[in-house]
């Protein structure tokens, strides 16, 4: 199967349709998605289940997380949309992800900014351009640790990178945060007199140590010729019943990464 690349148009969120199927392990999966970068969004998205084309909407949210909903427990979740193809119902994947063990997981997707240039739109070359506004890159507070990417994977470069984290309660507490380094380069984060180091595609789990209510100082670096240049100063609120993705992002053409913040809100269960 040939994959595409598809430039996706501006909206609020993204929709993916999901169908029970025989290729689902036993249990379900607890499950809130968010995009990180590549935030034009608009394209029809599926949760592949099997070759028949049945689906299950969830949302994923793009300027935060979406509302939780139940996938099915699955060896390896493969992302795109169903179409028509020279008569024959193909599916066209954009993304996939072996999720970790764990009831409870975050879905982050990223652009991801290695795949060939987007040839399905006519305004790919446009599209391609949009980055993250700045707004967005100083907002946010903590939380998380992953387990689960296609970063192992050669056969195929797809568009989007997709991350599965376990944030159960027992990996990421409350004011936990999760750091996704999805820049060009290692980045290093000072949070509680400490340095966390982040190769390409890495995420890692922290716990500030302030109490709920207080500010702390995070201070994020990136390294470049062997230099640590930062690129985000900044203080963040400890939070009652919140927890925290600190996305790293970075353009093509852009010369320093940007930190984009999403947090969740603990409670609530799956729909």
């Amino acid at each position: 199967m040939k994959t595409r690349f598809i430039s996706l148009p501006a909206a609020i969120a993204v929709t993916f349709f999901v169908p029970v199927s025989s290729w689902a392990l036993e249990g379900k999966v607890a499950v809130r998605s968010t995009l990180a970068s590549g935030m034009d969004a608009g394209e029809r998205f599926e949760l592949r289940l099997d070759d028949h084309g049945g689906a299950l909407p969830i949302e994923v949210g793009v300027t935060g997380f979406s509302a939780e909903v139940s996938l099915p427990r699955m060896e390896t979740w493969s992302f795109g949309h169903w179409d028509t193809v020279d008569g024959k119902s193909t599916f066209v994947e954009l993304g996939r992800v072996d999720p970790p063990a764990g009831k409870t997981l975050w879905l982050v997707f990223s652009a991801n900014e290695t795949a060939p240039d987007k040839v399905d739109s006519p305004d790919a070359a446009e599209d391609e351009a949009s980055e993250p506004d700045e707004e967005a890159a100083q907002k946010g507070d903590p939380n998380t640790e992953a387990a689960g990417d296609n970063a192992g994977e050669e056969e195929d470069v797809l568009p989007w990178d997709v991350h599965a984290i376990n944030v159960d309660a027992a990996n990421l507490g409350e004011g936990g945060i999760v750091v996704l380094n999805h820049a060009q380069g290692t980045i290093e984060m000072e949070l509680n007199d400490e340095t966390v180091s982040l190769d390409v595609g890495g995420v890692k789990m922290v716990r500030p140590d302030p109490e709920s209510g207080d500010r702390y100082n995070v201070k994020f670096y990136v390294i470049q010729n062997g230099r640590r240049r930062p690129f985000v100063t900044t203080n963040w609120f400890m939070g009652e019943k919140r927890r925290r993705l600190a996305a790293v992002v970075q353009g093509k053409s852009a010369p320093v990464p940007k930190v984009l913040v999403i947090d969740e809100i603990t409670g609530g269960s799956a729909k």
